[in-house]
């Protein structure tokens, strides 16, 4: 049966009915792992479903639980405004928690996840610089050049600054090029246009930092919280 309901395009099994004397919990768990197995791809399909009807935690449970770490990377990083505009690590937490830490490393977008955990938590004595670190190898040697076109060396970008990594003249050459980089219906676009206000200001490029400050009010904040990552 669970294989025909893949076959429909289900993003769920449900077991349901009544239970027999003789079943106990381990013939439950017996069943749940024999449908995992015959159709692998469950979760990795019920992830975009379950986001799609705003139920977050669900979508990233059920793409932690394919495996999928694209996936996984993809859809905690697209959701993580949800927890850094309202400032809240305990939910970035809970998405995190459940990925080896390896897993994380190897993902860039997870990678970049974990950096933004580690500066909601504070930690700037060695998870902000080990994971900024880790993010900006995923985004190659050239990142700070490519910050202008390419989506993921944007987003480092913006958290470089942010983390207060690089002198006055590095924030001010990175946040020229980020928001050039960001999706037009970025969340971060906003930070980036302020750090770039403020790294303006203080070199002495006034008119620089109202063009930047002025761009950053124009942003429309009644579009989606999520956006797009590129």
């Amino acid at each position: 049966r669970s294989l025909e309901a893949w076959e429909r395009g289900a993003t769920e099994v449900c077991l349901q009915g009544g239970i027999h004397p003789s079943f106990t919990g381990h013939y439950y768990a017996d069943v749940v792992a024999a449908i995992r197995a015959a159709v692998p791809g469950l979760h990795a399909r019920s992830a975009p479903w379950y986001l799609r009807q705003g139920r977050i935690d669900d979508a990233i449970r059920h793409a932690t639980a394919s495996g999928d770490l694209v996936l996984t990377g993809q859809m905690v990083f697209s959701c993580l405004p949800l927890a850094v505009g309202i400032g809240s690590p305990d939910r970035l937490v809970r998405w995190l928690s459940p990925i080896p830490e390896g897993d994380i490393a190897s993902e860039r977008w997870l990678t970049l996840s974990a950096c933004w955990l580690a500066i909601m938590l504070g930690d700037d004595t060695d998870g902000v610089t080990r994971w900024l670190l880790r993010a900006q190898q995923h985004a190659g040697p050239t990142w700070r050049v490519d910050a202008a076109a390419d989506p993921y060396s944007a987003h480092v970008a913006v958290v470089t600054m942010i983390a207060g990594r690089g002198g006055i003249a590095e924030t001010v050459d990175l946040a020229s090029r980020a928001p050039q980089g960001l999706p037009p219906d970025s969340p971060f676009l906003a930070p980036a246009f302020f750090m770039a206000t403020v790294a303006a200001d203080f070199s002495g490029q006034e008119e620089d930092a109202l063009r930047y400050y002025e761009q950053g009010l124009a942003i429309d904040f009644t579009s989606s919280s999520g956006g797009t990552i590129g």
